[in-house]
């Protein structure tokens, strides 16, 4: 089940995003938010798998090329496994302040990876974060109601 929905929700993203990727805005789209967010309940070997399907879909659709695609995802999720470390993911509010910098982490690179710089850093930085607490405000209830169909996620909630 869980691998379906991330199919689906990638090659959604996919699609939609095409045109903001295409013009070099960085976005911090819902399959980013959901690689977070399993990155920081589930197991490892089943982050990677998701990382890839949501990689692979983004290449087959001609997002990016595969540094593009897999770095930013790659830094997303290294970002919150060490954040995690230091702050609580049981705690909800924490998990805001886990998830909120990993995933401008992850904008931040892809924006590096697609223009080669960080002209016009200031607006970025602020559109991303403020695209980064609606999405992820947004989908982490949606996500925690979904939780109990991972049976091997560690519970946050």
């Amino acid at each position: 089940m869980w691998l379906v929905t991330i199919c689906l929700l990638a090659l959604m993203t996919t699609t939609a995003y095409r045109p903001l990727l295409d013009s070099t805005i960085a976005t911090a789209d819902p399959a980013m938010v959901l690689l977070a967010w399993l990155a920081l309940i589930d197991r490892m070997p089943r982050i990677f798998v998701a990382m890839t399907i949501i990689g692979l879909l983004r290449i087959w659709f001609g997002i990016a090329e595969i540094p593009d695609t897999f770095v930013p995802l790659l830094a997303v999720i290294v970002s919150v496994r060490l954040l995690r470390q230091y702050l609580d993911p049981y705690h909800p509010l924490k998990r805001f302040q886990i998830l909120i910098p990993a995933l401008l982490v992850g904008v931040i690179l892809q924006w590096i990876l697609l223009t080669g710089g960080l002209v016009g850093a200031t607006e970025l930085v602020l559109w991303s974060l403020l695209l980064s607490v609606v999405i992820a405000g947004l989908l982490l209830p949606i996500l925690d109601l979904m939780t109990p169909l991972l049976r091997s996620a560690r519970y946050p909630l």
